[in-house]
């Protein structure tokens, strides 16, 4: 209607699809990971398939909130699908985000649909510690501590080195093999942020009744890595892996080697010594009295 009784007369009415979501992957992400995905519609702003500019524009937004962030590429895939991705920033608020679109060159935006959810890593408690397995050599696990939260079940003791300031942490679990030797090693992830300072202890017992066994801060330079012996094998311990400060949370790799038992190397030893001592003397091992047990 006219704002004024003056001001009848005709106009034009245009209506524009914005489009709809086709996919998106993944669904469920943490800070840091890339998400991909397409949108279809029949506008005419996909002829240009920009994410800034004069084109079309593709970003997401907080549900019920406010913090939002671009997409950083666009690309046309046919006449009228648009593909973009975009590397969820560290800083975002845990929660749940919708895609919005646009043409940007009138900073009008539109929801579309509910897009993804930014959430904590599965281990962030003791309760969903991720299982690892001791090896005879390292196969490194890729992890992160990205949206982790100080733990806050099973109260466990605060550890006792690493200046722990209620981090965010993650968990793991280890069952201990038959030589109660383990090697813990972590090392700088591959893909970034990398968390440049971390920080791991070990504890053993159950849920609500978890003790220190050790805690170490920096040993391959800034990264962290224990060795224990004497285990009871079969028994499970957790590790706890987190930043030194909340600001350097982020990716790395973490391992476990198991070892030859203690007792074995003992009495590999002594038998070499029995073995040397036999052809020293001249006898063949089967005649030496000190013979091989």
């Amino acid at each position: 209607w006219p704002e004024a009784s003056s001001n009848t007369g005709t106009f034009q009415l245009c209506i524009t699809d914005l489009g709809q979501l086709l996919s998106i992957s993944p669904t469920s992400a943490l800070a840091g990971q890339t998400i991909s995905g397409v949108l279809t519609g029949q506008n005419t702003y996909f002829a240009t398939g920009t994410a800034s500019g004069t084109g079309l524009g593709i970003r997401f937004i907080k549900n019920g909130g406010t913090d939002i962030f671009d997409a950083s590429t666009v690309g046309v895939t046919n006449s009228n699908q648009l593909s973009f991705s975009v590397t969820i920033p560290t800083t975002v608020p845990l929660g749940a985000y919708d895609v919005q679109a646009g043409p940007s060159s009138l900073g009008q935006f539109f929801n579309l649909s509910a897009a993804f959810t930014v959430g904590i890593p599965t281990n962030d408690e003791i309760s969903g510690a991720t299982s690892i397995s001791a090896a005879s050599s390292c196969s490194w696990l890729t992890s992160t501590t990205l949206n982790a939260t100080p733990t806050t079940t099973c109260s466990p003791p605060n550890p006792s080195c690493g200046a722990y300031n209620a981090n965010g942490d993650v968990w793991y679990a280890i069952t201990v093999p038959s030589s109660g030797v383990l090697s813990i090693n972590t090392q700088a992830a591959s893909s970034s942020p990398i968390m440049n300072d971390p920080v791991m202890a070990v504890y053993a017992g159950t849920c609500g009744s978890l003790s220190e066994l050790a805690c170490n801060d920096n040993t391959n330079g800034l990264f962290p890595a224990i060795n224990l012996n004497g285990l009871t094998p079969g028994a499970t311990l957790f590790i706890r892996v987190w930043p030194k400060s909340a600001s350097s949370a982020g990716n790395f790799q973490i391992c476990v080697k198991h070892a030859l038992h203690h007792q074995y190397l003992n009495w590999l030893a002594i038998n070499l010594q029995h073995l040397i001592l036999a052809l020293v003397n001249g006898l063949s091992p089967e005649h030496n009295p000190r013979n091989l047990r």
